[in-house]
């Protein structure tokens, strides 16, 4: 006979939508991208309780072995489009059409669909929901991202194809966390358009900032002075294509 508030709160929580595949808007984007830009601001995001939206399967291993997944990473401005045709090849070329595609936002919720494969390298599609977002955010994805899928699929390592401004990302992320033994390390990477170099802003000019006899921009931003001061945490090991 009376209303119990506490009840309907956690009901109406529980059956809210939270459809991370829908467009959020541009001040949604740029908003939270300024927040995930600055470390002091980033606590702000954190402050919001993480929602897990899991459509997707796991498949048993086929044998006993340590899986290497295959994660596609997009860069700025892209979606879950810019990798669909290079995992539907690398599908094609493993006579397997599964794959993981997780879409995550800079609030820590995730949305997982599709299916964990049991082979040594299950595939893996990352969308960004804000995705018109600099290398700061991309940075900032990455560091609570790959921790959240290689505790769920129990991974240590992982091969990276990132594309565009993902691609620096993939390199500082394995950078900042070279001496992190849990954190997940790249084993090889494939990086498309990565602006490594030459770059100076986003929509910058063509042919502005040439290359001197080093190869090494006249131009270095912070970005490339980065990776530069850095470079020997960069395992060399790794196998790397750019």
């Amino acid at each position: 006979m009376f209303f119990n508030s506490k009840k309907y709160t956690q009901e109406a929580e529980k059956n809210r939508r939270h459809d991370l595949s829908d467009e959020p808007s541009m001040f949604n984007m740029i908003s939270l991208g300024i927040l995930a830009s600055f470390i002091p601001t980033r606590f702000l995001l954190r402050l919001h309780k993480q929602h897990i939206e899991n459509k997707a399967t796991i498949e048993e291993k086929s044998g006993s072995f340590e899986q290497t997944p295959i994660i596609y990473f997009h860069g700025f401005r892209g979606g879950d489009y810019t990798t669909k045709v290079m995992i539907e090849q690398a599908c094609k070329d493993k006579g397997n059409n599964k794959f993981l595609k997780v879409t995550v936002d800079l609030l820590g919720n995730f949305k997982l669909e599709g299916t964990w494969t049991g082979d040594k390298q299950p595939i893996v599609q990352v969308a960004f929901r804000q995705r018109i977002v600099g290398i700061y955010d991309i940075d900032y994805y990455m560091s609570f991202l790959l921790p959240f899928l290689a505790k769920r699929y129990k991974f240590s390592t992982y091969t990276a194809v990132a594309h565009s401004l993902a691609s620096p990302c993939i390199v500082r992320t394995e950078m900042k966390y070279a001496k992190k033994k849990k954190f997940p390390h790249l084993n090889k990477c494939v990086c498309i358009a990565g602006p490594f170099n030459g770059v100076t802003y986003l929509g910058d000019i063509p042919n502005v900032n040439i290359l001197n006899e080093k190869g090494r921009p006249n131009l270095m931003n912070p970005h490339y002075l980065y990776l530069l001061f850095r470079k020997r945490r960069f395992n060399p090991n790794i196998a790397f294509l750019n």
